[in-house]
């Protein structure tokens, strides 16, 4: 009996066993592959940095175009610019950029970085934030590096200190890649930049004043810039019109000359048109009765500023400095003394108070007109012996003072002095240049014209009629 309930008993636990493990429906084998499987992880996707970009603007005004292919530029600050078309551009956009033209231009700048994972930008969790503390701080400080960096490469390297009332260092260009353009339609502002970049390119400011009709005072030059350092376009004479368009901030007049911007100093033009000036007097005095005059003039007989003690040199370059000329020409006047007649004529006067010296006889016989670079080269050896500077020979003075050789046959007098700030003229029986300095040199005024260390360039003609030589010197600057 009792073995009976044993294997019962036994019997009982088997059974029991195996109804449990029929529960799970899942063998030993399965559960440790399930288990292996949840306990795998996904691979992670590598993090990676890219860089951030900040679009900029920036109004300006092309300038020139290079032929590298950029274009310079300035803004209304006057710094330069150093434009580069990038490829993406459209063609209607690349058609904008063109000398004159005021754009909006845009550029793309690097401000900073980012970390992108599978194409998403990383969010740090708060769990992942003390481990990445440092990688965050060191982020913001590349991200504040790089904005610096992008400022300083578009703001020109080291800027010079500022301090009030002194000079900024002149700055490098300012280079940038133009990734968009667009047409600047503000007037005001197009109009300062066109006054800024007027003055970046040429050294000079204009204030434009809109076409006004204004007249020469007297002879006077036009150059390229406003001031007498500029290569000289022509010459305006006595009473001419002229339509001045601007005035430079050195005072000069921007003219209309021959269909381009001329530039004539604000003393010699005026609103109103001047009163013709009369023909000079008819003198009968012969070359001996003038040369006696001229003597007379040198020794103050017949000339009282000459007695005065006055150092007329002194006041003529001074008046010459100062651009003076209407003063230059009056002290010249005093220098010489009353009328010289027929013999040499006054040093830089256009009103010319000398007195005619052509005769109906030389007006009817032949004439030959010639320039005399001899007299010039010799007056640059005499200039040299007394340690002044050489005069240059001007070929555009050399055209005029052949065209003024033939007038003083015929009105012996500075009335038509043109394209010069000062001329000498002399009647001469020799065709000798050693000669015509030797009668210039004995008259206090023409020598103090032919010495002054002032002038740089001259150039000199005469016209011979029968046997009597008509001489001009002209001088400028």
């Amino acid at each position: 009996m009792k073995k009976k309930q044993i294997y019962a008993l036994i019997t009982a636990t088997v059974l029991m066993a195996t109804s449990i493990t029929g529960c799970s429906g899942k063998t030993t084998e399965e559960t440790a592959v399930e288990e292996t499987a949840e306990t795998e992880e996904a691979p992670e996707e590598e993090a990676v940095e890219e860089p951030v970009y900040e679009t900029r603007q920036y109004t300006v005004e092309v300038a020139t175009a290079n032929e590298d292919g950029t274009f310079t530029a300035y803004d209304t600050d006057g710094k330069q610019y150093i434009l580069t078309l990038a490829t993406e551009l459209s063609d209607d956009e690349k058609a904008l950029v063109v000398p004159e033209a005021c754009l909006i231009v845009s550029t793309e700048v690097q401000v900073g970085t980012k970390l992108v994972v599978n194409g998403e930008e990383v969010s740090t969790t708060e769990e992942d934030a003390e481990e990445n503390a440092d990688t965050e701080v060191a982020t913001e400080e590349n991200t504040e590096e790089s904005a610096d960096s992008a400022d300083e490469n578009l703001a020109t390297g080291e800027d010079a200190e500022k301090s009030e009332g002194e000079e900024v260092a002149t700055e490098e260009p300012i280079t940038i890649t133009v990734t968009a353009v667009e047409a600047l339609d503000d007037e005001v502002q197009a109009a300062t930049l066109a006054t800024v970049t007027f003055k970046a390119i040429n050294g000079f400011s204009v204030e434009d004043l809109g076409d006004t009709t204004m007249y020469a005072k007297q002879s006077v030059n036009v150059r390229k810039g406003p001031s007498s350092d500029y290569e000289q376009l022509g010459s305006l004479s006595s009473g001419q019109e002229v339509t001045v368009t601007g005035i430079a901030d050195s005072g000069w007049y921007r003219i209309k000359y021959n269909d381009e911007d001329g530039y004539c100093s604000n003393n010699y033009l005026q609103t109103e048109k001047p009163a013709p000036k009369a023909a000079a007097s008819s003198n009968s005095g012969s070359a001996s009765s003038a040369g006696t005059q001229v003597a007379q003039a040198d020794t103050g007989a017949s000339a009282p500023a000459a007695a005065s003690g006055r150092d007329f040199k002194a006041e003529y370059d001074a008046a010459m400095r100062a651009g003076d000329i209407d003063r230059a020409a009056q002290i010249m006047q005093e220098i010489d003394g009353i009328s010289v007649g027929g013999g040499i004529s006054g040093g830089g006067s256009s009103s010319g108070s000398s007195s005619s010296g052509g005769s109906s006889s030389s007006s009817s016989s032949e004439r030959s007109v010639s320039t005399s670079a001899d007299f010039v080269n010799y007056l640059n050896q005499k200039r040299a012996e007394e340690g002044l500077g050489e005069l240059s020979w001007s070929d555009s003075m050399a055209s005029t003072a052949t065209e003024r050789a033939s007038e003083i046959v015929d009105n012996f007098s500075h009335s038509g002095m043109r394209n010069c700030n000062a001329e000498i003229i002399l009647q001469s029986g020799s065709g000798s240049a050693s000669s015509w300095y030797n009668q210039f040199y004995n008259s206090s005024g023409h020598r103090a014209n032919m010495m002054d260390d002032l002038w740089g360039s001259a150039a000199a003609a005469y016209c011979k009629v029968g046997n009597k030589y008509y001489v001009i010197v002209m001088f400028d600057l």
